[in-house]
């Protein structure tokens, strides 16, 4: 591997490609599976659930979550937090957590408590594509 010291961090590295558990493990570290329940006064409940897929970085680290992006080949790279100066990779289209996210974390599963948040997630997800 070459020498990383004059780097630039806010920019994917072109030529490597993240590995699946390298993928986890950011997840372990700075990720989450959000759900939100939001009162819209729309069908039957009134309620609408959505459901967020996130990795966040202080923006002098930037260029990984756009690697993500490349992986997963969806989701944005947004600002997170200015106040904090993150910025977050996330996914909220539940096709795309359904093909491409959740298939991935069931075959490299978290190692952390995340893992517990994603059985969460999922079950939610679960019940909401079974409408």
């Amino acid at each position: 591997m070459k020498n990383n010291l004059y780097r630039d961090f806010t920019k994917p590295r072109l030529k490597e490609i993240l590995n699946p558990w390298q993928v986890t493990g950011l997840v372990d570290g700075e990720g989450g599976f959000n759900c939100s329940i939001l009162k819209t006064g729309a069908g039957s409940t009134g309620l609408t659930v959505k459901l967020e897929f996130k990795i966040t970085q202080k923006s002098h680290s930037e260029g990984i979550l756009h690697e993500v992006k490349n992986y997963y080949g969806c989701g944005s790279v947004v600002i997170d937090n200015r106040s904090t100066d993150t910025k977050k990779y996330h996914v909220t289209s539940i096709s795309d957590i359904l093909l491409k996210i959740i298939p991935h974390f069931n075959v490299y599963p978290c190692l952390t408590s995340k893992y517990l948040n994603f059985n969460d997630w999922k079950k939610i997800e679960i019940i909401m594509s079974n409408k």
